[in-house]
């Protein structure tokens, strides 16, 4: 899974700045 929340890195995905 990828972060939707900004920059947080959810549980089995990367931290990424997704939005």
């Amino acid at each position: 899974n990828v972060d939707l929340a900004g920059g947080a890195p959810l549980a089995g995905g990367t931290p990424l700045p997704f939005r």
